[in-house]
């Protein structure tokens, strides 16, 4: 059994040399689509918290477009979704389900606006002094 068959790859996401160029995923959204029926997870909102409108969370737009373009690269190699699988979406989906992830203020995967935009919690910044910036030279 291959590591497609035991994942239950749909064929046309099968390694297909002539195409290697093309993705096989036209957009984030309709990657999403696809992994929201394949990751078949429980989410109970308390060990495991989702927002249905993931996209307005920075880092979970960022992880989800990096998933993305980490299965185009891996669907075409013969282990390749094995790898993804572990390696990639495994540890993205565990840190944005996460009670402390980016959906930790969603409340039964409704998108809070006032709870995302307070910043209290997350990391601070002080802007850092010019001398550590190198200057670009002519």
């Amino acid at each position: 059994m291959s590591d497609e068959d035991a994942f239950n790859i749909p064929d046309d996401l099968k390694d297909d040399k002539e195409e290697e160029a093309q993705t096989y995923f036209d957009s984030l959204g309709e990657f999403m689509n696809w992994l929201a029926g394949a990751w078949d997870h429980k989410i109970d909102h308390h060990s495991r918290r989702w927002c249905r409108q993931w996209w307005k969370h920075p880092e979970a737009f960022a992880r989800c477009t990096a998933l993305w373009r980490s299965f185009e690269e891996a669907r075409l190699s013969p282990s390749g979704m094995s790898v993804w699988w572990l390696d990639h979406l495994d540890r993205h989906m565990s840190e944005l389900t996460s009670p402390s992830g980016p959906f930790r203020d969603c409340e039964r995967g409704q998108h809070n606006k006032e709870r995302a935009l307070d910043r209290s919690t997350r990391v601070q910044l002080d802007t850092p002094p010019a001398a550590l910036w190198p200057q670009a030279t002519d």
